[in-house]
């Protein structure tokens, strides 16, 4: 529900909780409506190890995206090598997806490309405390 009166507007957010915004924050400020557009980019970061083949493990990331029932097909799922940390290789996947179905997607794609790298024997480093 969305309410504008002359002092605030107020809103729910996904949780449905009630936000109440002074119109003067509403009129000086950005707002980021994350459900006003038709479809939602679903960013996920994995990490493999260096030792691993990097296409490869890109390759095994898309094809997850790219039969995953929900992923758009234009544009097309993307992966790429976004980071080179201390321990690990960052590999992130890019998926486009119905802003209605971003939030199930988003944690399909995560389960699926630790289990599709799982399979393909491609190492996802952990952090060892000691």
């Amino acid at each position: 529900a969305q309410r504008l009166d002359l002092f605030t507007t107020q809103m729910s957010n996904a949780n449905n909780h009630k936000i109440v915004v002074p119109n003067s924050k509403v009129l000086g400020d950005t707002i980021l409506n994350l459900s006003g557009q038709r479809a939602r980019r679903v960013e996920i970061n994995f990490t493999v190890g260096y030792g691993e083949d990097l296409n490869a493990a890109r390759r095994v990331l898309a094809d997850v995206a790219e039969a995953h029932e929900k992923v758009l097909p234009d544009p097309a799922p993307w992966t790429g090598v976004t980071g080179l940390l201390d321990s690990a290789v960052q590999i992130t996947l890019h998926a486009w997806v119905a802003s209605g179905d971003w939030w199930q997607a988003q944690a399909d794609l995560m389960q699926g490309g630790k289990e599709a790298l799982d399979a393909a024997d491609i190492e996802i480093p952990y952090s060892a405390l000691i």
